[in-house]
């Protein structure tokens, strides 16, 4: 099967190319341009930034608030990616060839062309400088490992070496058997998912070093140049052709994707769903690689949930049977682990009441590998038959296998748990503990996420004087990110309705109205969702239920109280619009 593919098009040479999230990408160009496309329609978004000399190398923050590139003007810049305005940039003595952003969003890591003091790590909030620079002669990539805790360069003429992020120790050095031998446009650096594989291109072949042991591994790919990875497949590039290979097992899977002309650039979306790939006419072809990879090979992009795409729009869609029967099919055909998918799994069958073949998921789940969303399902599975303490007990062991970024988030899990579990009242004490921190660090993101969450806390407790507030500040607080990764976490484990954060809040302010009586703003507010739904939220399940449950609520009232009450005409319109939706 040929993949789908998309051509954005300009007028300068493409040297390099990096994806924002699943819809956008971002380039830098010969002329020294910095361009953010629309993957769907090729429209730029927000204006060009420029970075005076042809732009080398580029990176995005996995927030998406970021933009940090590399140029021949000897600067590594980083600019804010919600305005596209520069906000600082580093001077080196030559070409900037290569630069990263940490996991945690942090950090950035670059290193020039020269052979002293070439490789440097800062703060991308304040440009302090947060180790003496390092010297490896011409190193052509820099990565950062998936946890962020370690760092990779490949050299030409030194090889690998893997640092310490916290103190810049070596931990690990290949010598001249990692050799780069690359050309100084390519990227020729990768780490597998669980950052125990490092993945280096040469040439003639790329080799895989077992960071753990120190052991390595060749397999040939001819002519091969620069490669992408999402942590489970490599695309490589070679000349006009990218081939696409496993992380685990080498080999080779899907078709080989050829251009007419020889790539510059490529990289892969978060999900591993799109391949972008650079040209010197000024082309980006993108491919949808969802109908030619078995979804094993994507995932979701959220935190702690690890699905495929397909999985994760049928799950956020209200389809449980549909989902259920996507992850029995992931599990049985997956070449690596599922623990991971075994989890999800337990967790979608309490939501179908399937209690005795969730709890045989979750301890399955947890054989094969302790994780923290293996412990996460198991208290989902134990709440459900009615063990709260040993559901919290449970749960605590998350934080033992869990990743430093993911800590905040656990807590909050926790405290949803709590709250689920009967303790309502010192789990909204907790949560409200961690948006006056979030507050004072002045962590938007965070903010709206513990007020989202809040929100429905009281008005599940029928609280529906303090919800409004916090709904109404929600409003203002809404990510870049519609579909905001915690909260579609959260919404996933626990079925709260987080799967378009915009309109659930506009939903919550709704369900509020109507019971403080306020039928009329209430009627207001649903037309605005019916008239300025996208189309996701009008393909939503979830959604369509939700306005026709509301309106039939609200015609109750007028039957009640009569049409003065409920403003008739707004609710006819708004009816009409229901009737198609669903």
């Amino acid at each position: 099967m040929v993949p789908k593919q998309t051509e954005i098009v300009s007028q300068s040479a493409v040297h390099a190319v990096a994806f924002v999230d699943e819809s956008q990408v971002v380039a830098g160009y010969d002329n020294g341009d910095i361009r953010r496309w629309k993957i769907e329609d090729g429209q730029q978004l927000g204006p060009t930034m420029q970075a005076g000399k042809c732009v080398r190398s580029i990176a995005v923050s996995q927030d998406g608030r970021w933009i940090v590139s590399g140029d021949y003007g000897y600067k590594a810049t980083v600019w804010n990616a919600l305005t596209n305005e520069k906000v600082r940039h580093t001077q080196y003595g030559n070409t900037v060839g290569a630069v990263d952003i940490s996991s945690d969003c942090t950090k950035v890591l670059s290193t020039s062309y020269a052979t002293t003091d070439n490789v440097r790590l800062f703060d991308i909030n304040s440009g302090t400088q947060l180790l003496p620079p390092l010297s490896r002669g011409w190193v052509v990539g820099v990565k950062f490992s998936p946890d962020g805790s370690r760092f990779a360069t490949a050299s030409n003429d030194s090889g690998v070496c893997v640092y310490s992020t916290h103190d810049g120790k070596v931990l690990f050095d290949s010598g001249t058997q990692g050799l780069a031998n690359s050309p100084a446009w390519v990227t020729p650096l990768a780490w597998s998912f669980d950052g125990q594989q490092l993945f280096v291109a040469s040439k003639d072949k790329t080799t895989s070093f077992n960071i753990s042991d120190s052991s390595s591994t060749e397999w040939p790919i001819h002519e091969n140049q620069s490669i992408a990875s999402n942590g489970k497949f490599i695309a490589c590039s070679a000349g006009s052709s990218v081939s696409l290979w496993d992380c685990m097992t080498h080999r080779q899977i899907g078709p080989i994707i050829t251009h007419a002309a020889v790539s510059c650039c490529i990289a892969l979306s978060p999900s591993g769903g799109y391949l972008a790939c650079g040209f010197g006419d000024g082309k980006i072809t993108i491919h949808g690689l969802g109908g030619v990879l078995r979804s094993e090979y994507l995932s979701s992009g959220l935190p702690l949930v690890r699905v495929s795409v397909p999985t994760f729009k049928s799950w956020t869609q209200g389809i449980p049977m549909n989902t259920e029967a996507l992850l029995s099919e992931e599990i049985k055909s997956a070449s690596s682990p599922i623990h991971d998918l075994l989890a999800c799994r337990a967790i979608l069958r309490m939501r179908l009441k399937h209690v005795a073949l969730a709890m045989e998921d979750s301890e399955q789940s947890l054989r094969i590998r302790s994780s923290p969303i293996g412990y996460i399902a198991m208290a989902v599975v134990l709440l459900g038959k009615g063990d709260r303490e040993g559901a919290l007990r449970i749960f605590d062991l998350a934080f033992h296998d869990c990743k430093p970024d993911d800590n905040k988030l656990l807590l909050l899990l926790r405290s949803i748990l709590m709250f689920e579990s009967g303790n309502q009242e010192d789990a909204i004490k907790r949560v409200e503990l961690l948006a006056t921190k979030a507050n004072d660090d002045g962590d938007n993101d965070a903010t709206h996420l513990y007020a989202q969450v809040l929100a429905v806390m009281h008005m599940k407790k029928g609280d529906y004087g303090r919800a409004i507030p916090l709904i109404e500040r929600v409003k203002n607080l809404v990510p870049k990110n519609k579909q905001y990764p915690p909260l579609m976490t959260i919404s996933l484990i626990f079925g709260w309705s987080f799967d378009q954060p915009d309109i659930v809040v506009k939903r919550h302010l709704c369900e509020s109205l109507y019971r403080e009586g306020r039928t009329v703003e209430a009627m207001e507010i649903l037309h605005s969702i019916m008239k300025t739904s996208d189309e996701d939220t009008q393909r939503s399940k979830t959604n369509a239920d939700w306005v026709v449950d509301f309106i039939q609520k609200c015609v109750m009232t007028r039957e009640r109280v009569g049409d003065g009450a409920s403003g008739s005409s707004k609710h006819d319109h708004t009816a009409t619009q229901s009737n198609a939706l669903s």
